[in-house]
């Protein structure tokens, strides 16, 4: 199996662009497309890693891009059916995108400066080719990994726990500004300020986010 990864900068894309504006981060699930017309619909889910006050902004101007045909919003989930007009579209390039020879190993993902990062994978290099030359020529983009082995994951959903949304703010806001990276990048005084908590209920919310989701990661990631 040929596995590559690669990042792109899409400055017409009706998620990323809003992303940007609005600081916001998320995981991209592509579920389906089809076309009808002279139209090709595209539905997709995000799940948005971010303020909740720049998320609510970012839904607000997502309802009013008249390329968004449905959404549903399920606290940080969203589920988008979006209209492409063929006369808006290059062919070779959705082609390349949506060739049933492709896979997504895991779900994509859209930072806050705008760029994507998607790791695909095929048994035919040619399909994988075709997609980075398209990439590279439409977004700037850039091939990240490329190479051919049978040792690799592929991404399966798994249930998550019920997090309250302070629980989910506060855990989004560590994650977004560093505070598990090596070395760390800011320090949980800082994080309950820009949440605007006091230290003590902020580090509660967190602590508690993260009692619920470091058991299962345990769990599916070591015990296996």
């Amino acid at each position: 199996m040929w596995i590559a990864k690669v990042k792109l900068l899409d400055s017409n894309c009706v998620f990323a662009t809003k992303h940007k504006k609005y600081y916001l981060q998320s995981y991209e699930q592509a579920l389906t497309h089809y076309k009808k017309g002279k139209s090709y619909f595209f539905m997709s889910s995000h799940i948005l890693i971010g303020s909740l006050e720049s998320k609510r902004k970012y839904l607000a101007e997502l309802k009013k891009d008249k390329r968004v045909k449905k959404l549903d919003v399920n606290g940080d989930l969203t589920i988008e059916l979006i209209e492409k007009k063929s006369s808006d579209m290059d062919l070779s390039v959705y082609k390349s995108f949506y060739n049933p020879e492709i896979i997504l190993t895991k779900p994509g993902f859209v930072d806050s400066d705008g760029w994507e990062y998607y790791e695909f994978a095929s048994w035919n290099r040619e399909a994988i080719n075709k997609i980075i030359s398209a990439v590279e020529k439409n977004y700037q983009g850039q091939l990240l990994k490329l190479k051919e082995t049978k040792k690799y994951d592929i991404y399966m959903p798994k249930i998550l726990p019920k997090l309250s949304d302070k629980q989910k703010e506060a855990i989004s806001i560590a994650v977004k500004e560093g505070y598990y990276n090596f070395p760390r990048k800011i320090e949980l005084k800082d994080l309950a300020k820009l949440s605007k908590l006091s230290f003590s209920t902020f580090r509660e919310h967190l602590r508690r986010a993260e009692n619920k989701i470091l058991p299962l990661m345990y769990r599916d990631y070591i015990l296996k």
